[in-house]
């Protein structure tokens, strides 16, 4: 008998498992291979890794190496191991599926091929995600009964707190050195103190030396509610990959814990909350900048991520000021797109609305190119319809293999409960798609009126008007509606030109996107000496129809 390739896949999800966990894994897995005749060539493990999402390292490697067929089967323990996300579950099986490659559990050695052997894979994967979110619920709602009792639920205790007792029972308490700095620095601002006021009275007070305590920490702390005695938690949004709590990305109110009396109080809430009301009117209150001369600061981005904004200069020669733009990246190494001069890049601009997008002449070229995008658009939505379509046939097979097997009456009330709401997931991620449907076909039907030469004509004269002869500001107001934006490369200049502005001025729809046209220009025609703006011409950009 002909031996096949297979990979083990192997996983714990917690610290509360340990190495132990893959190597009884490991073991179940290599037996399995010895009595089906698999040659096992390869074991893929991750440590400490939840299965409720695909970023794992391991996990991903495997699905790299299986573009290389290397393997014909992948071995796990269970499936809860493989993931415990019925969606990621159901994709990558599908994506494997199509490149011939199985995935066998030791446990629950389901034959896929069969109706019955697919269902029964579905449900094992659907009570392994349920049981990781009932452990969730439970873990959050034992996290919220802590809070409740003012105990300690993790992290360092804030400016002003020490935490007092030992395991279970240990609770914040106020550490009365600290906490004479909170009220005094609430009791400055309350009277109508500066943040750097307030900074060198405390210091002069004798409170410059407290570890945690510095002028770029008192907004914070100004802001934090433990002090007035409530407990604030699921305050901040995840990062999805590292789990870091992002500080600056607040969630709604609705989603976000509040319990009084959680901390033992320093601050009184009326003074509080009068704090607050006058950090919030000086958040309003912010000095007016003067207009700057730089144009394009609020379009232009730098390919690697950063915007772009205007920075001055003293030249080689004495008292000649440079006006550049420049990448606003920190980051070390330091980013490689070199700045350009203020004046060859609005220059450049200036020649794109003066010998194109703004010229008259131009409206039939104009019209054409219009005609072309929309074309593309039309085509994309189209292939989108298709593949919802397909995704609402499959959704509906599966609908009917769960319809059936409710009557054959062989689950508990668990597994149908858990059957009836896959069911209503499904049925509401049908009627997503069949809306999404409606609204592309819409679109199209949009997409497709005629463009007409004297609109264009007409908007061309509108913007022309304004552009030429208004200040910086109205400048802008044009440059908003035609420039998408301006990204900054290494060796050219991309500039996303907004098409359907000369059509429809008002046209916005969340599915689909302005139509928008890449015009790329070197690096090297963009200096003072080399820039020539009578070059910027309709034959002579170089362009293409921005893929959506």
């Amino acid at each position: 008998m002909e031996q096949k390739i297979a990979v083990a896949y192997a996983r714990f999800s917690s610290e509360k498992q340990n190495h132990t966990s893959i190597e009884v894994q490991l073991e179940k897995i290599e037996e399995f291979c010895q009595r089906n005749n698999l040659l096992l060539i390869e074991k893929y493990i991750d440590e400490a890794q939840s299965g409720t999402n695909d970023k794992r390292k391991d996990f991903q490697r495997m699905m790299r190496d299986s573009e290389k067929g290397l393997f014909q089967y992948i071995v796990v323990h269970r499936n809860d191991r493989w993931a415990r996300n019925t969606e990621d579950a159901m994709y990558y099986s599908k994506i494997l599926n199509q490149k011939g490659i199985k995935i066998l559990s030791v446990i629950e050695n389901f034959d896929s091929k069969t109706p019955e052997g697919g269902f029964f894979n579905l449900v094992s994967m659907g009570m392994a995600e349920l049981y990781s979110k009932k452990m969730a619920r439970e873990s959050w709602e034992g996290l919220i009964k802590s809070a409740k009792q003012g105990k300690v639920i993790g992290g360092n205790p804030p400016f002003g707190y020490r935490i007092d007792g030992r395991g279970k029972n240990k609770k914040y308490v106020i550490e009365e050195s600290e906490a004479k700095v909170v009220r005094e620095m609430f009791n400055l601002v309350a009277e109508g103190k500066s943040y750097a006021e307030a900074y060198r009275i405390l210091k002069d007070k004798g409170f410059k030396d407290m570890a945690g305590f510095s002028i770029t920490s008192l907004h914070d702390k100004l802001r934090n509610p433990r002090y007035k005695g409530e407990y604030v938690f699921n305050r901040f949004s995840t990062n999805p990959t590292t789990k870091a709590r992002m500080r600056y990305n607040v969630k709604n109110e609705s989603e976000i814990i509040r319990i009084p009396n959680g901390y033992p109080k320093i601050v009184e809430p009326e003074i509080f909350d009068k704090v607050q009301k006058i950090l919030d009117k000086r958040k309003g209150c912010r000095v007016k900048k003067q207009d700057t001369c730089f144009l394009l600061t609020s379009f232009a981005k730098c390919e690697c991520g950063y915007s772009v904004v205007g920075s001055v200069s003293i030249g080689v020669e004495r008292g000649v000021l440079r006006h550049l733009y420049e990448c606003c990246s920190k980051k070390v190494p330091k980013c490689e797109v070199s700045s350009i001069n203020m004046k060859v890049l609005d220059g450049y601009i200036f020649a794109l609305m003066k010998n194109v997008f703004l010229k008259v002449e131009n409206a039939i070229w104009l019209k054409q190119l219009i005609q072309d995008s929309i074309k593309s658009k039309i085509e994309y939505n189209n292939i989108q319809v298709i593949n919802n379509l397909d995704k609402i046939e499959e959704i509906l097979t599966i609908i009917k293999g769960l319809e059936k097997s409710k009557l054959d009456n062989q689950f508990n009330s668990t597994s149908l409960e858990f059957i009836e709401e896959e069911i209503m997931s499904l049925k509401s991620e049908r009627m997503e798609l069949l809306k999404l449907n409606k609204i592309l076909k819409d679109d199209n039907d949009k997409l497709s009126q005629k463009v007409y030469i004297e609109q264009i004509r007409r908007k061309i004269r509108e913007f022309k008007s304004i552009f030429f002869t208004s200040k910086l500001s109205e400048q802008r107001k044009v440059l908003r509606k035609i420039l998408h934006q301006l990204i900054l490369c290494k060796d050219h200049i991309t500039t996303q030109i907004n098409l359907w502005c000369f059509v429809e001025e008002d046209y916005s729809n969340e599915f689909a996107d302005d139509l928008i046209i890449n015009i790329y220009q070197p690096r090297e025609e963009m200096t003072m000496r080399t820039f020539n703006p009578n070059s910027i011409q309709p034959k002579t950009i170089n362009s293409e129809i921005l893929k959506t």
